[in-house]
């Protein structure tokens, strides 16, 4: 990726293509990620949508608080 006079240039990850986006379109088009472990939230409640990571690799008790951060079980969807 690189940034010049507001715009920046955005390679594929096959490194095939190239597409040139301002900064402008980048911050009304896409939203920044972010991920907090579940022992990072653990005593709140989370009204937002929430996916779970890695459940299989994750012990009952960590799934079950990772579970109860919601407020909402439709809002929760399992990834991976």
């Amino acid at each position: 990726m690189k940034y010049e006079e507001g715009n920046v240039e955005l390679e594929l990850m096959s490194g095939s293509e190239t597409k040139v986006v301002s900064v402008s379109q980048l911050k009304n088009n896409f939203c920044l990620g972010f991920c907090r472990t579940m022992y990072s939230i653990q005593g709140e409640t989370v009204r937002e949508n929430i996916q779970i990571c890695e459940a299989d690799i994750m012990l009952s008790n960590e799934i079950f608080t990772a579970l109860t951060r919601s407020d909402n079980f439709e809002k929760v969807s399992f990834v991976g």
